[in-house]
Parts: C-alpha cells; structure tokens; sequence
C-alpha cells in the first residue's frame, strides 16, 4: 500500500480528512495502477484504507496525470 504522507505531492490528493493515493502493485501483475482512499480517524493519526474503485472524476484525472 502505499502511504499518501510519503509519497510526491501529484500522486496523493487530499480531500478534507481523506487522501486518496494512487496504489501501484506491480507484484500482482497489475500494468495499471489501482487507488486507495485513507481516511483519518479522531485525533489520533491512525488510518483506516477504503476501498476506492469508485473515484470521482476529479480525483481519477489528477491522479493519472
């Protein structure tokens, strides 16, 4: 998985306490890159991954540029 905090700012785009990232997994065969949405939760700086198939439009063009 990878983590939003270290990745290049063009790869992880922060939407209020959500950032979505984009998840490469060469080792499973995937060519194309699959996402992922981690969400803060309380004050603590814990994250809880969601499943991101569906990503608003906005977020799929500013992650695959």
């Amino acid at each position: 998985m990878t983590d939003p905090d270290r990745v290049p700012p063009r790869m992880a785009m922060p939407i209020g306490n959500q950032v979505f990232a984009a998840n490469r997994q060469p080792h499973l065969g995937q060519d194309l890159p699959t996402y992922c949405c981690r969400r803060r939760i309380g004050i603590s700086a814990s994250w809880r991954t969601d499943d991101c198939h569906q990503l608003p439009s906005e977020v799929r063009e500013f992650l695959e540029r």
